[in-house]
């Protein structure tokens, strides 16, 4: 049976997520679970079978730590786990995968427009995906809002200067306050993390849905999953049209 080595980056705090990967390694025989972490502390990193200190994701070097660190521990599969490196692998996927190495992971244009709200709403509306009305702060004077609205950056996560807003005083206020921002419709409702995994075709194999019951940091910190065919069938539906060539991508809105 083929030895499988797995390097787990940015492993950070994902302790399960490592020990459910050495256990599906095991049972392929004798492969290894390698984690990297730029910070030693970091206890996911003491859950596989070795680990590497790398430097950030934006390092001109990290790539080709990665690389040697591969080299080194034969590794057959990488795991990238933040949304900061999704574009970079994405960009070397191919080389990687000449000498043998997979990446789960989309393409760099793909995780271009994930890390990019704004290109994801206007993905979203190019696929006929519902989604909440979005808009740039530069056009504040152009159109009417509804209120409450959303005020958050175009680039971040974690829930960062995220806001809330109920009149047009606020809404100005902090759409010149936060770093790129986004005025976004208030949806109501029951909100859902949805895990989403799909084979190296783009084939939908799984999705969970997790309602969030308790959030920190915007990170969902108390779940219960729920098994609700709507959406589930949205979600897959999602993850069918982001498998399809991007050739429609119009320029970056910064360019317009």
């Amino acid at each position: 049976m083929k030895k499988i080595n797995v390097l787990i980056t940015a492993a950070s705090r994902r302790v399960p997520l490592v020990r459910a990967f050495r256990d599906a390694v095991a049972k392929f025989g004798k492969g290894r679970v390698i984690t990297t972490d730029i910070n030693p502390l970091s206890p996911a990193l003491y859950f596989g079978n070795r680990h590497h200190i790398v430097p950030l994701t934006t390092d001109r070097y990290y790539i080709p730590i990665i690389e040697s660190i591969c080299d080194v521990e034969d590794v057959s599969l990488i795991i990238p786990t933040i949304d900061d490196e999704l574009p970079i692998f994405g960009r070397v996927r191919e080389r990687l995968e000449g000498v043998g190495i997979r990446v789960a992971i989309s393409s760099e244009e793909t995780g271009l427009i994930c890390n990019d709200k704004y290109e994801t709403y206007q993905f979203c509306l190019r696929n006929d995906i519902p989604v909440p009305v979005t808009a740039l702060a530069a056009d504040i004077n152009d159109r009417k809002f509804r209120y409450p609205a959303i005020v958050k950056p175009r680039f971040g996560r974690g829930s960062v200067n995220v806001y809330t807003v109920q009149t047009e005083d606020h809404l100005r206020l902090f759409a010149n306050y936060v770093p790129d921002a986004l005025i976004q419709d208030y949806v109501e409702g029951t909100e859902f993390t949805i895990d989403v995994l799909c084979n190296f075709n783009g084939k939908v194999i799984s999705v969970v849905p997790r309602e969030r019951l308790v959030i920190r940091a915007g990170v969902s910190d108390k779940g219960i999953t729920r098994k609700n065919k709507e959406v589930m069938d949205f979600a897959a539906d999602v993850a069918t049209r982001s498998a399809r060539p991007l050739a429609r991508r119009h320029p970056p809105a910064t360019d317009r």
